[in-house]
C-alpha cells in the first residue's frame, strides 16, 4: 500500500517539531537517573550495609544504568537529528505551513474519494456513473 502525501508530511513535521523536544525531555531523564545512580553509589560507599541489603542495592544500581544506556542510545539518535535540524534555520511559521499542506493533501483525498462526472454528450451511460 502507497503511504499518502498527508502522511509523509505528518511524518515531516514530527521530525522537524517533535524530535527535539523529545531530546530534550531525554537530556532530563538521563539527568534524573544520573542522579539515582549517584544516591545509590553514595550509598554503597558509605552505607552500613549488610549482604542482603548490598544486593538490594546492586539490583537498582543494575537497572538503573541499563535504563540510563537505553535513554542514552536514544538521546545520541535523536542528537544528531536535532543538530541537522538545527541548522537547518526553519523559521517559526513552518510548522504552519505544514498544517497547511496536510489540511490540503486531506482536502484532495476526500475529493478523490467522493469525484463524481456528470456527462456532456452521452447522456445515455450516465446510470453507470449513479452511486448506490
Amino acid at each position: 500500500m502507497q503511504v499518502s502525501a498527508k502522511e509523509d508530511l505528518q511524518s515531516f513535521k514530527k521530525v522537524l517539531f517533535e524530535y527535539p523536544k523529545e531530546y530534550e525531555k531525554l537530556q532530563s531523564k538521563i539527568s534524573f537517573i544520573d542522579n539515582e545512580i549517584n544516591d545509590l553509589l553514595h550509598f554503597l560507599e558509605l552505607g552500613n550495609l549488610k549482604a542482603e541489603q548490598l544486593g538490594r542495592l546492586a539490583e537498582e544500581l543494575q537497572k538503573a544504568t541499563r535504563k540510563r544506556r537505553e535513554l542514552k542510545d536514544r538521546e545520541n539518535e535523536l542528537r544528531k537529528i536535532t543538530y541537522f535540524i538545527d541548522s537547518l534555520n526553519i523559521q517559526s511559521n513552518t510548522v504552519n505551513k505544514i498544517n497547511n499542506l496536510i489540511h490540503r493533501s486531506s482536502t484532495l483525498e476526500n475529493e478523490r474519494k467522493n469525484r463524481n462526472y456528470k456527462p456532456r454528450v452521452r447522456k445515455d451511460y450516465e446510470w453507470m456513473l449513479n452511486k448506490v
